[in-house]
């Protein structure tokens, strides 16, 4: 073989191994996901009794229903900051847009926060 063969060959299966990986890795994260939304009969039941009776089947679905509420509010909150934030309306933030999004202090607000007290706070203590 020559060099260059030998070259593309190493290329080739250097691809080949990335593909593999990718697949891998996304395989993986499908399972995960899966896993994440199939609950443990720990999870159901609540008073370690190992019986799972309907109050706690009820209690089990509402927390699910509430944790997925918040979620879906999280995402509006970011989406309803990235759209603030998109001044010019182009559907991206540009680094002006972020700049004045990033120095933009909130009313009301003196200094950052540090565990629950302002700069100007600890230069008054």
């Amino acid at each position: 073989m020559t060099r260059l063969e030998d070259e593309v060959n190493t290329k080739a299966n250097l691809i080949v191994t990335l593909a593999g990986l990718c697949l891998a890795s996304a395989a993986f994260a499908h399972d995960v996901a899966n896993e994440r939304s199939r609950p443990t009969f720990e999870e159901i039941d609540a008073n370690k009794d190992m019986l799972i009776s309907p109050d706690e089947i009820e209690a089990f679905m509402e927390s699910r229903s509430e944790h997925r509420r918040e979620r879906q509010r999280a995402t509006r909150s970011r989406t309803s900051r990235f759209d603030s934030a998109d001044e010019d309306g182009d559907g991206y933030v540009n680094e002006t847009e972020f700049n004045a999004l990033r120095d933009h202090k909130p009313e009301g607000r003196k200094g950052h926060r540090r565990r629950n007290r302002t700069v100007e706070d600890d230069d008054e203590m």
